[in-house]
């Protein structure tokens, strides 16, 4: 498959920026349609999964909140696509179902926003965006990066800290789960979306 791409890098808040790649993001209108409707099914995934999780924890249910990030958030995805008509999920490279493993373009950026998290450069507010050629169609492709936060912790933390009970279900459900030993502010991963480009 052979992929070529415009990059284009901004906080969310704001407007797309008319520089480096206007000329190969020449219909900016469409850009712009595609950025706000990927920017709409983000926000719902991550504002929908974010309260369904805390929800569980306050009862308690740390096992529960597993199996909302399992089962859950893959019917919430799933729903929101056929809403907003594209391709959106979560993924990284320390992922925990093989679902949200990256492809080569999602883990280019994830690398890169690793880079930034380095240099104390990233945001949840940061986005990236482009149009790749996937074959011989154009694709819009976004990412916006997931952090750490102190509620991930009881199922994302340290594998030595975390409890018995939460461990073995983690390992019951994925055998090879790379997605623990975190720390609160932490990269995560990203939330993915693709919209293919219809030809005009």
């Amino acid at each position: 498959m052979k992929r070529s791409f415009a990059l284009v890098i901004c906080a969310a808040q704001f407007s797309f920026p008319l520089t480096a790649s206007a000329q190969s993001m020449s219909d900016t209108s469409h850009v712009l349609s595609n950025l706000q409707q990927s920017r709409s099914a983000t926000k719902e995934l991550l504002s929908t999964l974010r309260t369904l999780l805390a929800k569980e924890l306050s009862r308690g249910g740390a096992v529960g909140a597993i199996n909302i990030c399992a089962d859950s958030a893959q019917t919430m995805g799933e729903r929101i696509q056929d809403r907003h008509g594209l391709s959106i999920r979560r993924v990284s490279e320390k992922w925990r179902n093989p679902k949200n493993k990256p492809d080569t373009y999602e883990s280019e950026q994830l690398k890169m926003l690793a880079d930034l998290h380095a240099k104390k450069g990233l945001t949840d507010t940061l986005e990236v965006y482009g149009i790749v050629k996937e074959d011989s169609v154009q694709v819009f492709r976004y990412m916006r990066p997931i952090l750490i936060s102190e509620m991930c912790l009881s199922c994302h933390g340290s594998s030595e800290k975390m409890k018995d009970l939460i461990y073995s279900v983690v390992r019951s459900r994925y055998p090879n789960d790379k997605a623990v030993d975190y720390k609160a502010g932490e990269l995560r991963g990203a939330v993915s979306v693709r919209i293919k480009i219809k030809a005009r």
